[in-house]
């Protein structure tokens, strides 16, 4: 199920959204692709399994979104189990600069203005 929030300045109307968690498989050529919620999107990701989870999250020092890996599956799982259990969650790291990226932001100070702060939070669930 993931999560999708929208941030907003409340200064100069800068706006982005943050979501996930999504699941992902591996295609043919070892890219990764959006497995589908809950149904799989193809026949590829249905043989080919979860293989993890990414998340859409914000750098507060690039200024910028990235999708990152957050969960890896070896093997991938179904659909099912790749939601029971236990969980390893990497922390998001910007592939940037490495900074931690964040995927709630009430608050923080708008880099593009300097002088607002993003607002914002949920506007759907899937």
């Amino acid at each position: 199920m993931a999560t999708y929030c929208e941030w907003t300045c409340d200064s100069c109307g800068y706006m982005f959204e943050t979501n996930g968690p999504h699941e992902f498989y591996l295609g043919a050529r070892g890219e990764r692709q959006r497995y589908g919620h809950s149904v799989p999107r193809s026949e590829e990701a249905e043989k080919a399994g979860v293989s993890g989870l990414t998340t859409v999250a914000y750098c507060p020092v690039c200024d910028e979104t990235h999708e990152v890996v957050i969960e890896e599956f070896d093997p991938p799982r179904n659909f099912i189990t790749c939601w029971l259990g236990a969980h390893d969650l990497i922390e998001p790291t910007c592939p940037e600069c490495g900074s931690r990226l964040l995927e709630e932001l009430p608050y923080v100070p708008c880099l593009r203005c300097a002088n607002g702060k993003l607002m914002g939070g949920v506007v759907k669930v899937t």
